[in-house]
């Protein structure tokens, strides 16, 4: 049974005894999942968690031959290179390689694929295929001294005939490997959209040993400006969203331009799409997008996002425009004269365009739980820890007062 990195997170927080357990060759997805996602996160919400590894397989013999030789050529062994060293006073290389090329190198295609492998929980044996064949798919390696630092994979989407992308508009045809260039078209109703030239992010990788030193931001300039070089009109990614992940592509200047309506079935998280415009047509259609989402963005959280975490929405929402809107009826809610009811249309106006910042964490988890989520008191009292629905009440007029302030007046 794979389990999703967010329900394991949720089972290891309220549960004090747990064994965890999964196997990681051979299984892509929930086991890379496993390693790479979860296994951090646990050792932060249980320091003194424990760890066993069994090195006799289950599944065949020890030195199976026909296991190594389906390792080997799947390129799913690790690689013999040792982990590479970062000089960030060095400079650094962003190299464009071809399938055909890996294809001839077998030595730098299992380097490429073994790295894809041990820091992205998605690949897959079947990626090699895609790795060597697509037409559609630009390989970039990030180089320094000969060493191998991060690998990305770039799908080419949209240019399509005025035809078919009617027909996607219309939901009457879906083309494999357009993601973002036909949910734009066909779920934000932008005929336009798929006719356009998108580098998708499908993969980026940086070597586990040399994470969280800036390799990830100077890595995506070298693909922006190679994708300026190319004349795409956009740069975007697609990805399930988590913290660590929304922060990284919002500093690197990246917006959300929809947000999946389900949850994926195998990373338990809502697919977000995020993007950044490249051309003047690019930046045309990215503005006209954003303005549409973002002014569905409170019924969407209200309905399916409704129990999505709060801090991913708190960071979500620093991307709206805060414009400081002000109406008389909420100094008379803050100052006790009216109740919560009678304001709700004026309090969801506010949060959306509104700093959260200038609330503590736990203000901005009441404010996003009970104003856009719209969560029952009993339900944000037992999970915030309040003694009843009157402290979470007030608790709430002092955080709408630190947002309104200097605004209103006290009577």
């Amino acid at each position: 049974m794979r389990l999703p990195v967010p329900i394991l997170e949720t089972l290891s927080k309220h549960y004090s005894r747990l064994v965890f357990s999964t196997t990681l060759h051979g299984y892509e997805g929930s086991g890379r999942g496993f390693a790479l996602r979860f296994q951090k996160r646990l050792k932060e919400i249980t320091p003194q968690m424990r760890t066993l590894h069994i090195d006799q397989p289950i599944r065949w013999g020890k030195d199976d031959p026909l296991e190594q030789f389906t390792l080997q050529h799947l390129c799913l062994t690790e690689s013999k290179s040792p982990s590479p060293i970062y000089d960030k006073s060095a400079q650094v290389q962003c190299l464009i390689v071809t399938g055909e090329e890996l294809s001839s190198d077998h030595d730098l295609l299992t380097e490429v694929f073994s790295l894809l492998v041990t820091a992205h929980y998605q690949t897959k044996p079947s990626d090699l295929e895609m790795l060597l064949n697509d037409p559609l798919l630009s390989i970039l390696l990030l180089k320094q001294k000969q060493q191998l630092l991060a690998v990305a994979l770039i799908n080419h989407e949209g240019q399509l005939e005025k035809q078919i992308a009617e027909q996607i508009y219309q939901g009457k045809r879906r083309l494999k490997g357009h993601l973002i260039a036909q949910s734009l078209t066909f779920h934000c109703a932008q005929p336009q959209a798929t006719t356009h030239k998108y580098a998708r992010i499908q993969r980026i990788a940086t070597h586990p040993a040399i994470q969280q030193q800036g390799l990830g931001k100077l890595f995506i300039q070298q693909i922006k400006d190679w994708a300026v070089k190319e004349q795409f009109d956009h740069l975007c990614a697609s990805f399930g969203a988590t913290l660590e992940l929304l922060r990284f592509w919002h500093k690197n200047q990246f917006s959300t331009l929809r947000i999946g309506s389900s949850k994926d079935k195998s990373s338990g998280t809502h697919s977000f799409m995020v993007n950044l415009p490249l051309s003047e047509r690019g930046k045309q259609l990215h503005k006209s997008i954003k303005q549409q989402f973002q002014s569905q963005l409170a019924v969407q959280i209200s309905r399916q996002l409704s129990l999505f975490d709060s801090e991913l929405i708190a960071l979500l929402l620093t991307e709206c425009c805060n414009d400081n809107y002000q109406h008389p009826l909420l100094n008379s809610y803050c100052t006790g004269n009216l109740p919560y009811d009678f304001v709700e249309h004026h309090l969801i106006m506010l949060i959306m365009h509104s700093d959260l910042s200038l609330l503590d964490k736990k203000q901005q988890t009441l404010t996003i739980q009970k104003i856009l989520q719209n969560r029952s008191w009993a339900d944000i009292c037992e999970n915030n820890l309040y003694t009843g629905k009157k402290q979470a009440q007030n608790e709430l007029r002092n955080s709408i007062k630190l947002l309104t302030t200097p605004y209103i007046t006290e009577e």
